[in-house]
């Protein structure tokens, strides 16, 4: 059986008489599963689904990209982002105002969601933030993610960027050596 979906309600819970008869009760999927035995009125299996009255919105969280312009990087410089497979765009904001950020809502609290930074050349994360902290589940500079548990209200998750030095625009590099010294070369003419 399959409950139909309808706003402000939502499954959370079933059982059946006789109880050894309930196979499956999935209140995340609207579904429960029963067995049916042949014979009349006193053999019949009865199933109860309770249902829980919710507040739309109540169970959704939003998320707010914030992005900080480091060292070397023009504020007003559009960076993309992935939320939770929604594209977006944020400038980079000055880093005494906390950056420029959007706010994408909608998503189930007590989810877990990846935020990720496209790549762009000449610029690196150099450092990412979490509001409130413990919804930070994790982060990758190198990666340019953080991943955060959805909560009530808005989590907050600031990326910020500075320019590479050659240095480190170098260290990706492969690294050549150079031929033996005992290797021999041939030319023709």
């Amino acid at each position: 059986m399959r409950e139909v979906q309808k706003d402000g309600v939502r499954m959370s819970g079933c059982l059946t008489r006789p109880v050894q008869r309930l196979l499956l009760c999935d209140p995340i999927d609207r579904r429960a599963v029963v067995r049916i035995v042949e014979g009349g009125v006193g053999k019949e299996t009865q199933l109860f689904v309770t249902n829980k009255r919710i507040v739309i919105g109540d169970n959704k969280g939003a998320i707010k990209v914030c992005k900080i312009a480091g060292d070397g990087v023009k504020v007003g410089t559009n960076f993309n982002f992935t939320v939770g497979g929604r594209n977006i765009t944020v400038a980079a904001g000055p880093r005494d105002q906390g950056g420029f950020c959007k706010i994408e809502r909608g998503f189930d609290r007590g989810s877990n969601v990846k935020v990720t930074e496209a790549f762009r050349s000449g610029v690196r994360v150099s450092r990412i933030a979490v509001q409130p902290a413990d919804r930070k589940v994790s982060s990758s500079k190198a990666n340019r993610t953080a991943t955060v548990k959805v909560g009530k209200g808005t989590t907050v998750v600031k990326f910020t960027n500075t320019r590479n030095t050659a240095t480190q625009q170098h260290s990706n590099t492969a690294t050549q050596q150079a031929p033996s010294a005992t290797r021999r070369w041939g030319f023709a003419r």
